[in-house]
């Protein structure tokens, strides 16, 4: 027996374990009665419990059992707290460097939710310190993608425009900017990098295409190198969808990329797509030359996505 709240197994138990629910043995007359008491027992109890969470490892664990929305809001609510407050959290450490991980194809700097959740496999090392100096390592480097959260138990991505859009601290390279007109005096660093404008494509697809078009979302994937980027759900067939972004021109597809994404697909009996977007800077001058610049003005050219045969 699963428990209604936190779906905790609870076998041979009259009160779980984890949430302390007692009614586990409850019987019903009919199913309007088993309806009625989880509108009226089973939500209420379980929106006490996801936020009767205090501590960061607490919603995190709370979040990834029950995996709602409101689980989520209430972990990333917690989140923003830590970073506002610049509370202290441990991270793991090679030598004197943080760790930054391979995940999903991108990569992330791993930090823990709670020391006592730490699991075989995790370094000996960490370090604790201010949450601020994680963010300000990741928006150093914009080829990272954000925090990868207990990376060995049920890891859970932190993205960086999550960062910027939830809390306090806010990325420089998100914020809109006046390039004023033509070709500006610019450096490198003020160029978007493969990994930004990948995640600027996958929204556009995501609002323009997924939404538009009756699809469910069942997994998505922010790395640069990532297959799929996004896979997909319709009518009961599974999709698996490439993202591909180039500036000012779409980018075409290699032989070489189309014989690995179909080799993926066939895998998993899914069809395969693919969706090329060409960035375009909003100032003549910048189209033209093929440049990118963070906060500037976009356009996107986008028609559609393509099935892969």
């Amino acid at each position: 027996m699963k428990c209604p709240v936190c779906k905790t197994e609870c076998a041979n138990k009259s009160q779980c374990p984890a949430c302390s629910f007692a009614q586990l043995n409850k019987t019903f007359i009919n199913r309007e009665e088993a309806i009625l008491w989880e509108k009226q027992v089973v939500i209420p109890y379980r929106h006490n419990y996801i936020f009767s969470a205090k501590g960061f490892g607490e919603a995190k664990r709370i979040m990834c059992d029950l995996q709602t929305d409101e689980a989520v809001d209430r972990f990333y609510e917690i989140f923003a707290d830590l970073v506002k407050n610049h509370s202290w959290v441990a991270a793991p450490i090679n030598g004197n460097q943080l760790v930054i991980l391979p995940f999903r194809g991108g990569h992330y700097i791993a930090i823990y939710s709670d020391m006592n959740g730490r699991v075989a496999g995790d370094s000996k090392d960490v370090i604790n310190v201010d949450i601020n100096k994680f963010i300000d390592v990741l928006y150093a480097n914009p080829h990272l993608l954000g925090l990868v959260v207990d990376p060995n138990n049920d890891p859970f991505m932190i993205n960086r425009k999550g960062i910027h859009n939830l809390t306090v601290r806010k990325d420089p390279r998100l914020e809109i900017k006046d390039w004023g007109a033509g070709i500006p005096e610019y450096t490198e660093k003020d160029l978007m990098v493969e990994e930004e404008l990948l995640d600027f494509g996958m929204d556009i697809v995501r609002d323009h295409y997924i939404a538009k078009n009756g699809f469910t979302i069942l997994e998505s994937h922010t790395g640069v190198t990532a297959f799929p980027n996004y896979a997909l759900k319709k009518n009961g067939e599974l999709y698996l969808l490439k993202v591909d972004v180039g500036v000012t021109n779409k980018p075409t597809l290699s032989d070489q990329d189309k014989a690995f994404y179909l080799s993926s697909c066939k895998r998993f009996n899914a069809k395969c797509l693919y969706a090329p977007i060409a960035l375009v800077s909003t100032d003549e001058e910048r189209a033209k030359n093929g440049i990118a610049l963070c906060g500037d003005g976009y356009y996107a050219n986008f028609s559609d996505v393509e099935e892969i045969v």
